[in-house]
């Protein structure tokens, strides 16, 4: 299941009104209403309401507040679906909240979807530097500070100059690890050299190994998406996630 979520502000005031409109979208989406407030709940700072929804494959929870300090009603729909489905049904709740209330989308598809680039950086940053320190951590145990030697020279090479070329540069605190200056590339033709995979990688993973080079193949192509700033589906961030999390869980058993 993927989340999506959305807030929106109303210049309605009724409560009664909010969730007539809200059930006529629950309603458009086929979902059928498992629970509602009958009325406002207190809470120190403001009242609030909440609304759930399920079908068998998706679920939209929603949460009404009147905000006391700013005198305004603000809505958050949060929409869980398979993740096949998802665009096209966030897609519809963003227009029906647009329809139905009249007001602007707080949280519009542009913003979730750079929330949704910005997580998949944070994942990224772990899974590169996971994979990273398990190489170096492998190799250093076999053969100590000659590892370097068991790498491609012209890799070794490319990792120098990196870091010959940051410590130019002189606010910028240079890593200690020659393996740091590594990229995405780099680290799957290290995994998969025959030697490397059966000696140090194989046992690590427990499969076979053109699965997992086929798992890298695809996480370099998303990779490369996130590291130049262009926006990922939610799909994409999804397939991204899974295999991230996969590849880390085995190194970290």
């Amino acid at each position: 299941m993927v989340r999506i979520s959305y807030s929106v502000s109303t210049d309605l005031t009724s409560l009664e009104e909010i969730k007539k409109r809200i059930k006529e979208i629950g309603i458009a989406l086929g979902l059928y209403i498992s629970y509602e407030d009958k009325e406002w709940l207190p809470s120190k700072n403001w009242k609030w309401c909440h609304m759930w929804f399920t079908s068998t494959n998706m679920s939209l929870n929603i949460d009404i507040y009147e905000l006391a300090i700013r005198g305004q009603i603000v809505i958050h729909f949060f929409l869980d679906a398979a993740e096949n489905i998802i665009e096209d049904f966030s897609k519809i709740v963003e227009e029906d909240i647009v329809f139905y209330f009249g007001s602007k989308v707080i949280g519009s598809k542009e913003t979730i979807l750079s929330e949704v680039n910005v997580e998949a950086y944070r994942h990224l940053n772990t899974l590169e530097n996971t994979l990273r320190c398990c190489i170096e951590s492998k190799m250093k145990n076999a053969y100590g500070d000659k590892w370097l030697e068991q790498v491609p020279k012209d890799i070794v090479t490319k990792w120098k100059n990196r870091m010959e070329e940051e410590k130019k540069i002189r606010w910028i605190e240079v890593s200690p690890s020659l393996i740091a200056y590594s990229d995405f590339v780099d680290v799957k033709l290290i995994i998969e050299q025959p030697e490397n995979w059966e000696n140090y990688f194989k046992d690590i993973f427990g499969r076979k190994k053109e699965i997992i080079v086929g798992r890298l193949v695809e996480l370099e192509q998303i990779r490369n998406k996130i590291a130049h700033s262009r926006s990922l589906s939610i799909n994409e961030f999804s397939k991204f996630k899974s295999y991230c999390d996969e590849i880390i869980k085995c190194i970290k058993v």
